[in-house]
Order: C-alpha cells, then sequence, then structure tokens
C-alpha cells in the first residue's frame, strides 16, 4: 500500500512562504517527505475557519505551551538536544489540537456562533 501524504491547510499568511518551509514540504531535498499543502486566502480565515472561536484558540495555545513543556522536559531527562526540532510539531500540535479544536461540542458552538 502507497504512503498517504500528509495534508496541511494554511492561511495565506505571508509566513506560509519562506523558502525553506516550502522546500520542506516539497520535498527538495528528495528526502521523501512531501506534503499535500493548501493555502486558503490570506486575511479571510473567517471565511473557511468553521471552529474558530477565542475560547479554542486559548485552548490551544495552552495545551500548545503545554506539550512544549513536556517535551523539552524528556528530552533533557534522555540528555538529548534541549530543542523542538520541525519533526517534533506533528507531535506537539496533535497534543494541543485534541484537547482543544477536536472537542466537537465545543466545535458545535463555535460553529453555532
Amino acid at each position: 500500500m502507497d504512503k498517504v501524504p500528509p495534508f496541511l491547510l494554511l492561511d495565506g499568511h505571508g509566513s506560509q512562504f519562506d523558502l525553506k518551509f516550502l522546500e520542506y514540504i516539497n520535498d527538495v531535498e528528495g528526502k521523501g517527505h512531501k506534503w499535500n499543502v493548501c493555502i486558503g486566502v490570506p486575511y479571510g480565515t473567517s471565511y473557511w475557519q468553521v471552529s474558530d472561536s477565542a475560547k479554542q484558540n486559548g485552548c490551544f495555545k495552552m495545551y500548545l505551551a503545554k506539550a512544549k513543556t513536556y517535551l523539552l522536559e524528556k528530552k533533557s531527562a534522555a540528555r538529548l538536544p534541549f530543542a523542538i526540532e520541525r519533526t517534533d510539531i506533528v507531535l506537539i500540535v496533535r497534543e494541543a489540537w485534541e484537547k482543544s479544536f477536536a472537542r466537537v461540542r465545543t466545535n458545535i458552538k463555535a460553529v453555532a456562533e
């Protein structure tokens, strides 16, 4: 079975167009990490972000910080470099996502508002 490349949905903010980022998601170096990326309308996220709410954003940021701290503590205990690598991002975001935007009840409320 073929490996399905990851999918990433981004807003059209200029930070998404950093050359290093674009080279990484397009696998310019041939390391086998090509991504499917969809870039939305710049500054138009209110039209396509259906589960965006201040409360969920706050929860996401809080759990993102906790996930980063936890990862760095584990790396330090294992005597690994005390740094967050780009390969750590999916793990960190997944942890925060599950505790914020993945909550069905709060998504329904955000969409209704």
